[in-house]
């Protein structure tokens, strides 16, 4: 008998995509608002990167909900994020800029 399939224990790994978003300002919502191509699952946890002149700020953040939007007639996605409990937001003049994911 021949071995055709060598079964090796499961490894954990990370997997990082980076995505470009922009940053929605909203006054009805909490947390944070990204339009992005891709969706979300709720729970993800992501890296949020706001790139400015003044340096890029790394944010821990969590998907709380992704809904489809249109703009401009293509698909895009509106993600609504909150904070990591361990996370705090830089001050607002830190990160005034090109926010990216």
């Amino acid at each position: 008998m021949h071995r055709r399939v060598l079964q090796v224990p499961p490894v954990a790994g990370r997997l990082r995509i980076s995505r470009d978003v922009v940053l929605q300002r909203s006054s009805t919502t909490d947390g944070i608002t990204v339009l992005s191509d891709a969706p979300a699952m709720a729970g993800e946890l992501m890296t949020l990167t706001l790139v400015s002149a003044a340096g890029d700020t790394e944010l821990e953040v969590i998907a709380i909900a992704s809904r489809p939007h249109i703009v401009e007639g293509a698909m895009r996605h509106l993600i609504q994020l909150a904070l990591a409990p361990t996370t705090s937001l830089p001050d607002e003049e830190a990160v005034d800029g090109d926010p990216r994911i």
